[in-house]
């Protein structure tokens, strides 16, 4: 009803936990919500316990996903490569919005490890310095960061990196 009201106007951003947490999806571990967020035109996502359903279901999830999942700050344990897109861009109401993710950085201390064995969090506040220089670079008009850091976290984060406007946190 909102989207149609305001055609063009809004974004819906999601800061993790959604995928977990009841029953249904215990049942359908997690794709239930995927549903969900998919009818509702999610625009971009991280995560936080949704990594308990480990590497493979996780990203077979995603792979069920119609929008982004982002986080600067998870990489394979080996290389360092990115396992996902570090941000996505949105054109909304003709506003050029970078929406950078920050998957909860402390992942591996909160789950047992063996559900995510090959992936690496943390903050990763130079990467996400970088990711904000790289989107600016492109000329957006606005960064949003969608945390799942914590409020200190985020706060911390917000005053020693430059160029963030809007943090929307979870956790």
């Amino acid at each position: 009803k909102i989207r149609a009201e305001r055609s063009g106007k809004v974004l819906y951003v999601d800061s993790g936990d959604t995928l977990q947490g009841s029953a249904v999806s215990l049942w359908t571990r997690g794709e239930n919500m995927v549903q969900v967020m998919n009818k509702l035109g999610c625009d971009a996502m991280t995560g936080h316990w949704e990594f308990t359903y480990g590497e493979k279901r996780l990203l077979e999830l995603i792979g069920k996903m119609q929008f982004p999942f982002v986080a600067q700050n998870v990489n394979d344990i080996n290389w360092e490569d990115p396992i996902f897109k570090p941000y996505t861009i949105k054109s909304i109401n003709g506003v050029a919005v970078a929406i950078i993710g920050q998957a909860f950085p402390y992942t591996p201390i909160a789950n047992p490890r063996r559900f995510i064995p090959d992936w690496s969090f943390g903050i990763k506040e130079e990467n996400m310095q970088r990711t904000v220089d790289e989107v600016r670079a492109k000329k957006v008009d606005l960064v949003i960061v969608i945390s799942h850091n914590g409020m200190d976290v985020d706060k911390k984060m917000a005053t020693r990196v430059r160029g963030i406007a809007i943090i929307f946190g979870g956790h």
